[in-house]
């Protein structure tokens, strides 16, 4: 369900940013990576290839987080702390 939820999330976020809206956009993949806990598909046999579909994803979603960041003019939050 969190997987789902996670891939609409980002999803919301594309239309956003195509809208110009990198606040909402922010918010939106906030809330997905607040949905990450751990490795991808960690408690299931023979995950291999498709936790690493799920782990790009969150990378992609990191990434944007850190385009919105810069979009709203936050700079240091895409910053390495």
């Amino acid at each position: 369900m969190d997987a789902r939820r996670f891939e609409r999330l980002a999803a919301d976020r594309a239309a956003a940013l195509t809208a110009g809206d990198a606040g909402r956009a922010a918010a939106l993949l906030d809330e997905a990576l607040g949905l990450w806990r751990g490795p991808a598909l960690a408690d299931l046999p023979d995950r291999a290839a498709e936790a690493a579909r799920w782990e790009a994803r969150r990378l992609d979603a990191r990434r944007a987080r850190l385009d919105a960041a810069l979009a709203l003019g936050d700079a240091p939050a895409a910053l390495p702390s």
